[in-house]
């Protein structure tokens, strides 16, 4: 999950990324982004854009929230809404296809 921050991800996801750089390989990656009126789509973008050079692979299917804070209730829990969750479980089915597959490319070193 990723909040959008100057038009791009927060610099702490990078530092994650760059730390745990080997055990992110040949990993499938679904992203999850909120913000304003984008719903954090700038930053979702650019974390793709990125993600392959940590020889990862980001699929296509997404979830993104718009104006984020709307889905949070008087007890400062996230609620979601049909469209999320149905845009969640489209991703997730997604992100377990390509898990699969990479195994196998993961299990093939050289």
């Amino acid at each position: 999950m990723t909040a959008e921050y100057d038009f791009g991800y927060p610099a702490p996801l990078r530092n994650a990324l760059e730390y745990l750089y080997h055990e992110w390989n040949f990993k499938a990656a679904g992203i999850v982004s909120y913000g304003g009126v984008s719903a954090g789509l700038r930053a979702a973008n650019a974390l793709k854009a990125d993600l392959s050079t940590f020889k990862m692979v980001p699929i296509t299917e997404g979830v993104h929230f718009a104006f984020f804070q709307t889905n949070i209730n008087n007890n400062n829990e996230f609620v979601t809404n049909e469209a999320a969750e149905k845009s969640a479980a489209t991703m997730l089915k997604q992100l377990v296809r390509w898990t699969k597959g990479l195994q196998v490319i993961k299990a093939d070193k050289d």
